[in-house]
C-alpha cells in the first residue's frame, strides 16, 4: 500500500494558475491542460497548456528545527491556436489576443497573491518572456508560443529532531602483529 504524498508547492501554483486561465480567459475555457504534451487535435484550438519546470530552492536560515528556503520556478503557459486557411494576419491577431489575455490574468491573479484574510499562495512574479510564431501546415496557418512566468515564494521545513545518543560503549579489539 502507497503512501499519499501532498502536492508539492509547485504543483499547486500550476493547479491555481490553469484554473485562473480556464476562468479568465473565454476564448479556452474548458481547453486548458496541465501537462507538457498536447492532449489535443486540431479541432480542440485553441488551448492553453501549463506546466513548471526549472525549480531552484536555496537555503535562507537555518534553525534549530525549521529550514527556510526562498524558491524560484518558472511557471509556462503554451498557446496554440489556428486558422483554417492559410491567414497569417488573422492567425497572428489571435495569437497576440490570447497571449495578452493570458499575462492580463495570470499577473493580476488574486489567488496567487496573498490576501487580508490569509488566503491565496503568496506567490510573486518577477518576469515573464513571451516567445510567440506562426507555421504553415499545407493550407493552414498554426499560431504557436509559450509565455515564461518567473515565480518566487518561499518554504518552510520542519526538520527531525537531532538524535541523541543515551548510551556510550568502548570497545577495543586487539589485534595481534606480524613479526
Amino acid at each position: 500500500m502507497s503512501e499519499t504524498v501532498p502536492p508539492t508547492r509547485r504543483a499547486l501554483v500550476r493547479d491555481v494558475v490553469a484554473a485562473t486561465l480556464d476562468a479568465g480567459v473565454p476564448m479556452v475555457r474548458g481547453r486548458v491542460f496541465r501537462a507538457r504534451t498536447w492532449p489535443l487535435q486540431r479541432e480542440h484550438f485553441p488551448a492553453l497548456l501549463v506546466y513548471g519546470y526549472d525549480e531552484t530552492k536555496t537555503l535562507t536560515n537555518m534553525s534549530r528545527g525549521e529550514a527556510s528556503y526562498d524558491v524560484t520556478c518558472t511557471m509556462a503557459v503554451g498557446l496554440r491556436v489556428q486558422e483554417k486557411s492559410i491567414d497569417t494576419p488573422g492567425t497572428e491577431a489571435d495569437l497576440e489576443a490570447l497571449a495578452g489575455a493570458v499575462c492580463l490574468s495570470v499577473m493580476t491573479a488574486p489567488a496567487l497573491r496573498l490576501s487580508r484574510r490569509g488566503g491565496g499562495l503568496d506567490v510573486s512574479i518577477g518576469a515573464a518572456r513571451t516567445t510567440l510564431g506562426i507555421k504553415t501546415d499545407g493550407e493552414t496557418a498554426i499560431g504557436e508560443g509559450v509565455i515564461a512566468f518567473e515565480m518566487a515564494w518561499q518554504e518552510q521545513y520542519a526538520l527531525p529532531p537531532p538524535e541523541l545518543c543515551e548510551e556510550f560503549s568502548l570497545a577495543l579489539l586487539l589485534t595481534p602483529s606480524v613479526p
